[in-house]
């Protein structure tokens, strides 16, 4: 089963884009019903949205760990763990696929904006 059936959805035959982000909205509503979930001891995922087709992870590090650190440096560590999960996990592989990109918005501990990382479909070829 497909995204469109898993979410109830079969899809808009005349605008894909436009099945597709009701799509991406329905999944950021039930995991927004969720949050915030702790994913580690330095990491939480405080809130998802929407914005055209790209779904929005934004995630807060709960310590200075990270603070410090550069923004390439936080990419290099963080980029292939995201890029395998997206790509081998169906429900977020099935929606690259068919267009989608998933953006991973990272603060400081401070609420800073530190680094942001999006995954697409040239990710998983």
């Amino acid at each position: 089963m497909g995204v469109a059936g898993y979410l109830g959805l079969q899809g808009n035959k005349a605008d894909p884009q436009v099945a597709l982000i009701q799509q991406l909205e329905e999944i950021a509503q039930t995991v927004n019903a969720a949050l915030p979930i702790t994913l580690d001891a330095d990491t939480q995922l405080t809130a998802v949205k929407v914005d055209k087709q790209a779904l929005i992870y934004h995630y807060a590090f709960l310590t200075a760990v990270h603070d410090g650190t550069a923004p390439k440096q936080l990419i290099d560590q963080l980029r292939p763990a995201l890029v395998e999960a997206a790509c081998t996990t169906p429900l977020t592989a099935d929606l690259i696929q068919q267009g989608a990109q998933l953006r991973h918005v990272y603060t400081d501990s401070v609420g800073e904006h530190k680094v942001s990382i999006t995954i697409g479909q040239f990710d998983c070829q």
